[in-house]
């Protein structure tokens, strides 16, 4: 008797689906996750965080110093400072 039940198969039924999953299925090697392995060893994550800390703290002056501005500027005119 010859099983017929190829519903339960995406590979068969939804190929439009199938092939892409394919793909990234074969992305996922071993051979491919070595590689991001021996990146990530690599990767100079302290350069990247005093990057981001500096962008941060820049950004952030921009913006902030305005703000203390105009509320040094309220106080001083309600005559609180």
């Amino acid at each position: 008797m010859k099983y017929m039940g190829g519903y339960n198969r995406i590979d068969q039924t939804a190929i439009w689906l199938w092939k892409p999953l394919d793909y990234l299925a074969s992305l996922a090697s071993p051979l491919a996750w070595y590689y991001s392995f021996a990146y990530a060893i690599s990767y100079d994550r302290e350069a990247v965080l005093t990057s981001n800390s500096s962008l941060i703290s820049t950004v952030s002056a921009v913006v902030m110093i305005p703000i203390w501005i105009a509320i040094l500027e309220i106080l001083n005119n309600a005559g609180i400072l």
